[in-house]
């Protein structure tokens, strides 16, 4: 047995379809502006789920970045610490090795100032530069043929004295 229910309308036709209601689903009447807001809402959410979504993936973005520089960062960090622990050797490493370098050069200076004021006559076969009681001390050896007479030694170290790079031996 099932129960039908008719629906009588007696007013008059004009004012039938005022009293009609727009749709009915569900046995219920429902006006027709709530599903039109329902839909309305329901984009409205979906937009802003949309936008946080976005927003939360550029910070995460943001985030990761941060996270590989901090990263680099303690790497570079650890980097300095064991460079720290190793820095007095490699400063005492470094004055030693540039200590031999002026030396070097100093040498290479004063060779070349002796090889240019040595007279012809005199073949050097060694030159030693020394330092002794704060005085720097050139030492050279070798030998001569003189046939102008026996001042060639007196000559060369005129000339030495008289040079102004060497004037400090």
């Amino acid at each position: 047995m099932s129960i039908k229910m008719i629906e009588l309308n007696l007013l008059p036709a004009k004012y039938q379809e005022k009293v009609k209601p727009k749709s009915k689903k569900l046995g219920l009447d429902i006006p027709q502006f709530i599903p039109l807001a329902v839909v309305g809402l329901v984009l409205v959410l979906v937009g802003v789920n949309m936008l946080s979504y976005m927003h939360k993936k550029s910070y995460m973005t943001q985030f990761y970045k941060l996270k590989q520089e901090v990263k680099k960062t303690k790497k570079g960090a650890e980097q300095a610490r064991s460079l720290e622990e190793i820095l007095p050797t490699l400063r005492q490493r470094d004055a030693y090795l540039t200590m031999n370098v002026e030396n070097k050069l100093l040498c290479w200076q004063v060779m070349k100032q002796v090889s240019q004021q040595c007279p012809a006559s005199i073949k050097l076969k060694d030159i030693k530069i020394s330092r002794k009681e704060g005085k720097n001390l050139l030492q050279a050896n070798g030998n001569y043929k003189s046939d102008a007479g026996n001042y060639v030694e007196e000559e060369f170290r005129t000339n030495l004295e008289q040079d102004k790079v060497l004037g400090r031996y």
